[in-house]
């Protein structure tokens, strides 16, 4: 399968880390333990990407990094920012988030035409459901002012194609800065093809690039953004290709 991406100014990162474990003979003393407790990350609960549709027929995306960025897409606005999360008493989980907006395409979001937002910083609180797969974001702790539930999984979205479901998951992990797409050898708007290997529940498993677009600054683009996507969405069957090309071009 052959999909055709085109991408707008967004992205996110993600890592992780571990540790040995070592032993004594039973003759040994008992030696006073050393471990140390998990880091605690406020707002863990909102780590990770959430999708909503609004209106049934607009795909917005928000996703929070453990390292303090937050990136969103509603319609064709694309969002980047720092965030501040303070976990507040309760359960289930209630955070509070500050979020300052730092880059802004000043696109038509979900709600329609919007003003340039950049340096905008707002409060919201986010209540985490029970089982911690969905979200509500609100203008108050009580509950107030509220949209959602956003999700971890794609919502069924029938009106887009398959390839723009992939499109929605995989867009907004590209970051670039603006210069990149003035060189000369991207006129041409040429492609980097990734070929993608996946498990029947779409979880992303390998990928290779298969073609260059002869921009090295464009192929790692490319590349530092698949490092990022972690699942794929299902197509309208409820099945995802356990092979498939995708092929990312600079321009629209």
């Amino acid at each position: 399968m052959r999909l055709s991406l085109v991408t707008l100014l967004t992205a996110i990162l993600l890592s992780g880390c571990a540790t040995p474990v070592s032993t004594t003979s039973p003759s040994a003393a008992i030696a006073p333990s050393t471990a140390t407790a998990p880091e605690v990350v406020p707002g863990a609960s909102l780590l990770g990407a959430w999708f909503y549709v609004e209106d049934r027929r607009c795909l917005e995306r928000y996703e929070f990094t453990r390292q303090g960025v937050f990136h969103s897409a509603s319609g064709q606005e694309r969002l980047k920012g720092s965030y501040v999360a303070e976990d507040l008493p309760g359960e289930p989980p209630v955070i509070r988030v500050t979020r300052t907006v730092e880059e802004s395409n000043r696109k038509d979001d979900c709600s329609g035409p919007t003003t340039d937002t950049k340096g905008q910083k707002n409060v919201r609180y986010v209540l985490v459901a029970a089982d911690r797969a969905s979200i509500r974001v609100c203008v108050s702790a009580d509950g107030k002012g509220c949209f959602g539930p956003l999700t971890r999984k794609l919502p069924p979205t029938p009106w887009l194609s398959y390839g723009a479901r992939v499109d929605a998951v995989v867009k907004p992990y590209i970051v670039y800065p603006k210069e990149l797409l003035a060189a000369p050898s991207l006129r041409s708007n040429p492609s980097t093809e990734v070929e993608v290997q996946s498990r029947p529940d779409g979880k992303v498993v390998g990928f290779k690039m298969i073609a260059s677009s002869g921009t090295k600054s464009w192929d790692d683009t490319v590349m530092r953004a698949m490092k990022q996507v972690d699942t794929l969405p299902a197509d309208s069957q409820g099945k995802v290709p356990p092979v498939m090309t995708i092929g990312f071009q600079p321009h629209p």
